[in-house]
């Protein structure tokens, strides 16, 4: 006769860092929450975070396959590249996955404006996506690197602030 193993609380956490885990159902949830291997104590420099649906994919494929892919690294957001730079510090992983900070191209930054723009215009609302979208249309539109003419910036940013 099988015996049947319960799962237990231990079993919903991988192993990420040599000394800290992360919680898979939480994970999938797009929530982090990180603990110690030990005994599943909580870290105090990193407090369980809500996170995009492209950082939880991100980390997913980390956790796969232990390296980063540098193709998704550069979609990620300011704001999700923040939260990737705290949780490889606060699991000391930053050596051991090779982590350097991608600089973004103007090809780049031409790229996620227009991922952007079709989001805006398929009918996302976001905020945090028009306060990026913002944000390039600024930059794009420096004398630097003019790839938007400073009228046409003027007329997007005041569409978004609406």
């Amino acid at each position: 006769m099988d015996t049947i193993v319960k799962p237990t609380y231990r079993d919903n956490y991988f192993q990420f860092g040599i000394m800290t885990c992360i919680n898979r159902v939480k994970l999938n949830n797009n929530i982090i929450l990180l603990k110690y291997v030990k005994n599943l104590g909580p870290i105090n420099n990193f407090k369980q975070t809500k996170i995009t649906n492209e950082l939880k994919y991100f980390i997913i494929d980390i956790l796969d396959t232990n390296k980063i892919n540098v193709d998704t690294q550069k979609k990620l957001s300011n704001s999700d590249i923040v939260i990737f730079e705290k949780l490889l510090h606060a699991t000391k992983m930053t050596s051991q996955l090779k982590y350097t900070k991608y600089i973004s191209t103007i090809e780049d930054h031409i790229q996620r404006f227009n991922l952007l723009r079709s989001a805006i215009s398929a009918g996302n609302q976001s905020v945090e996506i028009k306060n990026e979208l913002i944000d390039l249309i600024t930059l794009l539109s420096s004398p630097l690197i003019n790839k938007i003419n400073k009228s046409d910036a003027n007329e997007f940013i005041l569409m978004l602030s609406e």
